[in-house]
């Protein structure tokens, strides 16, 4: 008859009861809780460790699943995953997002038959993380921290292979300084691969640095794209992968800094599992299962998905990532300059990829279509070119983000060679220049009650966000005077350089009616900020 697993007493004094399970052979599988104690949007863990493994795989016949909630309160299903290669580790995560005592009862099984189950508790009790981002009910082009409530300015960054440096803490230094600029979000992929050269700007594979992520264990995991396959096994995972991206999303969660996960990229999507095959829903769940409880965590289903997966494949996964996903972070899809999944819930916030000028009319058209939909969802320009890259300097890199900004959308914005990797040289500016961008916002702008404003402008080339008779923020993206129609009232004004992140104030009276501003006070790019006194 199988054995009773003794009653286990943790460090932390938590007992963790094993359930007698069906199975006529006695089996060592030994639960051990993280920690009693847990801050909120922090995560719990219990480790399974697993004796006498009588599968061949346990990455595919075994499950770990478990149910996490406060006693009388909803429970969450959670999926657990293998930690080690030969399956004598699992683990299963829950971040609670509210305070209280919470229970779980975990499962056990393998495809031999072993059926078991263990209950536990633990405290969660509030702490300073701000919690998952989520789309503002209120204002539903602009996202909010569940956490707190505070609204979130988006403003991100591409570092595609990241994950790549072979040292972890060059990796972590690359987050730290992309973090100190105001940036926070970083995309990047969980997989992808590129050779030298294909990319441009001189990168190339050493010692220090690989073009081949290796999501699965791979017999040449150091080959480039151009010299052929790895060939991967995508019947198990590559440990050492996931651990490092692991290190990378809890460096950001420190920072609060959101991760947008970016599951696969086109170069390199012929040695990933087929479109649809199990092997790549399992990828996609194993995914869901490692990170979904890390709070600051979005889905990207693949970068210029398009390219090599459908409309039918995205809107399957998508719906699946959503299903396995309990607490229902942020999800998305690359594309080009339409987002075909717009009335889709599992598709949180529209992403594109529209390059060059013209950022200001394009975003208002796409804000505009989503209300003409009666979807409202945030707007957002991924990759609207990058610094110095494909005859974009700095100039316009940084004139772009203001005009998506002056539209009430978001930018993701990237460095020179930065993008590639996350490190970029002393001369990159555009982060610091973002940064700026953010401090301006969120100094000054209740921006989520906003909205676009350019027919305020009577005279001279600028672009404008009103809060009637409240405040008003105008970008010039040269030199210039304006003339401005404003409601009737009294104002102050300030001039914002977006070079410098400095403010200059305006002299003498602002009266509402028609208002001619002065020459601003240097050449090149300035925003104007009003406010009614």
């Amino acid at each position: 008859m199988f054995r009773r697993l003794p009653r286990l007493v943790l460090p932390c004094a938590l007992c963790i009861i094993p359930l007698f399970p069906r199975y006529a052979r006695a089996r060592e599988i030994t639960p051990v809780l993280s920690s009693r104690e847990v801050e909120t949007y922090d995560f719990v863990e219990v480790t399974l460790s697993v004796s006498q493994l009588e599968v061949s795989n346990p990455f595919a016949e075994v499950e770990l699943t478990g149910r996490f909630g406060k006693k009388g309160g909803p429970q969450k299903e959670i999926t657990g995953f293998c930690d080690s290669d030969d399956g004598t580790i699992f683990r299963i995560r829950f971040m609670p997002s509210e305070p209280g005592e919470h229970f779980y009862t975990l499962t056990y099984r393998e495809t031999t038959g072993l059926h078991q189950e263990f209950t536990g508790s633990f405290l969660a009790r509030k702490g300073r993380n701000k919690g998952i981002v989520r789309v503002d009910p209120e204002h539903p082009f602009h996202f909010i921290y569940e956490g707190t409530g505070e609204h979130f300015f988006y403003n991100g960054t591409t570092a595609y292979l990241l994950l790549s440096w072979t040292d972890e803490g060059r990796m972590l230094r690359c987050i730290e300084r992309i973090a100190a600029t105001g940036c926070n979000r970083i995309r990047f992929l969980n997989y992808g691969r590129a050779s030298d050269g294909e990319w441009g700007e001189g990168m190339v594979q050493s010692a220090d640095f690989t073009w081949t992520l290796c999501a699965w264990p791979a017999k040449h995991p150091n080959r480039q794209l151009k010299e052929g396959s790895p060939e991967f096994d995508h019947t198990r995972f590559n440990l050492v992968h996931w651990r490092k991206c692991e290190k990378a999303l809890r460096k950001m969660r420190e920072l609060n800094v959101v991760a947008s996960v970016i599951m696969v990229m086109d170069r390199g999507i012929e040695d990933a599992p087929p479109a649809g095959s199990e092997l790549e829903k399992r990828y996609y769940r194993y995914a869901v299962a490692r990170y979904g409880a890390f709070s600051n965590v979005m889905w990207d289903l693949g970068n210029e998905h398009n390219e090599y997966r459908s409309v039918e494949w995205a809107n399957e996964m998508g719906s699946l990532v959503k299903k396995w996903d309990c607490y229902g972070h942020l999800a998305t899809a690359h594309g080009y300059d339409t987002f075909p999944y717009d009335l889709e819930k599992w598709a949180d916030f529209a992403i594109y990829q529209k390059w060059y000028d013209g950022q200001n009319q394009f975003m208002l058209a796409q804000r505009a279509d989503a209300i003409a939909k009666g979807r409202m969802i945030p707007q957002v320009n991924e990759e609207y070119g990058y610094e110095n890259h494909k005859e974009s300097g700095q100039d316009e890199i940084r004139r772009r983000a203001w005009e998506i900004a002056m539209a009430g959308c978001y930018q993701t914005t990237g460095e020179w060679k930065g993008w590639q990797h996350g490190e970029a040289p002393p001369e990159s500016k555009i982060l610091t220049w973002t940064g700026y961008l953010r401090k301006f916002f969120d100094e000054n702008l209740a921006w989520w009650e906003m909205t676009p404003a350019n027919d305020l402008i009577e005279d001279g080339t600028a672009y404008a966000l009103a809060s009637e008779a409240k405040c008003y923020a105008v970008y010039l993206a040269e030199a210039q005077q304006i003339t401005l129609s404003l409601p009737p009232g009294e104002y102050t004004g300030r001039w914002f350089n977006p070079r410098t992140g400095d403010y200059v104030p305006i002299a003498g009276d602002i009266s509402g009616g028609t208002w001619r501003s002065p020459e601003p006070p240097g050449p090149g790019d300035w925003a104007i900020l009003l406010k009614a006194r």
